[in-house]
């Protein structure tokens, strides 16, 4: 990688993002598996209307209310919260590994692109230069055709060396890569 592009581009990368996500997600759930080893405290309400009677149902002296808390204490799990913790804790390592394993498949995947870049501008430098030779030794085999030095045929290969240059080019232009402006 060249010094001048800097890290945080590849976290705009989908898939950076997203390990990184599942990363944290996997964080949080090592969290809620601490939190069970914790008591909790919860307060629960009821309320209603009870009758023996359709007709008073409704009715004042008929309603009902209950509110109470309920503790839970995980005194008694036998291990489950334990247990718990190290599977949250495991799968939190496995996110871990795969996020960094996204992170250098990234790194990698920019690295050769950027490399195949350098390689396809020297190779469209070289075709450019090799067009232009090509097209200098058509134009003397027209003055030469011209002056009756040689046969057609001498402007003929000059015409289709030129023409494979002239597509190569071309290629390496539709290929996606652009040449830089000069």
């Amino acid at each position: 990688m060249p010094p001048t592009l800097p890290g945080a581009l590849l976290e705009h990368r989908p898939d950076i993002a997203a390990a990184e996500r599942r990363m944290a997600a996997a964080n949080a759930n090592v969290g809620v598996a601490k939190s069970a080893f914790f008591p909790s405290i919860k307060i629960n309400g009821l309320a209603g209307f009870q009758s023996v009677d359709a007709g008073s149902l409704f009715s004042w002296a008929n309603r009902f209310w209950a509110v109470g808390p309920t503790l839970n204490f995980p005194l008694f799990t036998a291990g489950l919260n334990r247990a718990e913790l190290e599977s949250a804790r495991a799968v939190y390592n496995e996110t871990v590994a795969n996020y960094r394993q996204t992170v250098l498949t990234a790194f990698t995947e920019v690295q050769d692109a950027l490399y195949a870049q350098s390689l396809l501008a020297t190779q469209w430098q070289a075709e450019n230069a090799a067009l232009q030779s090509s097209q200098q030794a058509l134009a003397i085999a027209n003055n030469r055709y011209n002056a009756g030095l040689v046969i057609y045929l001498d402007v003929a290969t000059a015409q289709s060396d030129t023409l494979t240059h002239e597509n190569t080019v071309a290629n390496l232009g539709a290929s996606g890569w652009w040449p830089p402006s000069t």
